[in-house]
C-alpha cells in the first residue's frame, strides 16, 4: 500500500520536472517505473521458486518481500525528497 503511494507522489515529482507535458511525463514514468519494478519482483521470485520445500519457499519469498518493499520504500522516498526539496520550482 505505501510502495504504491509512494509510487504515484514519485511520478508527479518526476512530472514536475519538465516544463511542458508534465502529465505525460507523470505518467509515464509511473509506467515505467511499475515495469522496472515488475521485472526486478519477477526474477525475485525466479530464485526464490528454485528452493525444493514448500516452507523454504514460503520463508525465502516473505523476507525477500520484505526486504524488497522496504528498500524500494525508501528509494522512492529519497526520489521525492530530493526533488521537492531542491528542484521544486514553484513559480
Amino acid at each position: 500500500m505505501h510502495t504504491k503511494i509512494l509510487l504515484f507522489y514519485a511520478a508527479i515529482s518526476i512530472g514536475s520536472l519538465v516544463s511542458s507535458h508534465k502529465i505525460l511525463t507523470a505518467v509515464l514514468s509511473y509506467i515505467g517505473m511499475t515495469t522496472v519494478i515488475q521485472i526486478f519482483g519477477g526474477i525475485s521470485i525466479v530464485r526464490v521458486f528454485q528452493d525444493s520445500t514448500p516452507t523454504a519457499v514460503v520463508t525465502t519469498s516473505s523476507v525477500s518481500t520484505l526486504i524488497i518493499t522496504v528498500v524500494l520504500c525508501v528509494v522512492l522516498f529519497l526520489i521525492c525528497r530530493y526533488i521537492l526539496s531542491r528542484r521544486l520550482n514553484l513559480s
